[in-house]
């Protein structure tokens, strides 16, 4: 699929730029919502384009920006409105309700700042968005926090991939390294929370 997804962004080279333009929101929108989907990758390639003329390296961040801020925000207000009815629902009361209400306390303190690095956690971002809307972090608070993360970090990608030029995949390859090292930390967390818990009911 890696393949697939890479034989797209390769056409962005071909293409008129206003399409070029829209796969990139598109992707960067939709990593947000289906995961799997290597919006990063498509930013890294935007910025090898950038470079060539064929795309401006300032629109490709701020439809970037834009894209990923738009999937969040999507994501955010699917965990508001359904998130607690889905949690308290039958298929999921198997889940004690101890730990998640702590979640959403600690999510309500904290949400924002984990909301501002969001960007940076490659696989936990859905979850991230889902947890704030589950919460009912405030609106206002949400979209400026979701919106500069996706700016510092598509900007980031962007520029990498513009100044990197041919050698953009090299990026793409340390990303995939980068996702790994993040999503083992994440998994020795939820473990160590799950360790944790099991103590005190003890």
């Amino acid at each position: 699929m890696e393949e697939l997804f890479r034989g797209i962004a390769e056409q962005i080279a071909s293409i008129p730029a206003v399409w070029g333009y829209l796969i990139i929101f598109l992707f960067t929108w939709l990593e947000n919502i289906t995961p799997p989907i290597p919006g990063d990758m498509i930013v890294v390639f935007g910025g090898y384009v950038a470079a060539t003329g064929s795309l401006d390296l300032v629109v490709l961040v701020v439809i970037s920006t834009m894209g990923a801020a738009a999937g969040f925000m999507c994501m955010y207000a699917l965990g508001r409105s359904a998130g607690p009815a889905v949690l308290r629902s039958r298929l999921l009361r198997w889940i004690p309700q101890d730990p998640i209400e702590r979640t959403t306390r600690w999510m309500t303190r904290w949400g924002l700042v984990l909301i501002l690095i969001n960007r940076f956690l490659a696989v936990a971002r859905a979850v991230v968005s889902l947890l704030a809307g589950i919460a009912r972090i405030p609106v206002p608070g949400v979209a400026v926090c979701a919106t500069l993360s996706a700016l510092l970090w598509t900007a980031l990608l962007a520029v990498l991939g513009y100044f990197i030029g041919t050698e953009w995949e090299r990026i793409v390859e340390f990303l995939g390294q980068y996702s790994r090292v993040v999503s083992a930390v994440v998994a020795a967390w939820l473990v160590w929370q799950a360790v944790r818990m099991i103590r005190r009911r003890r």
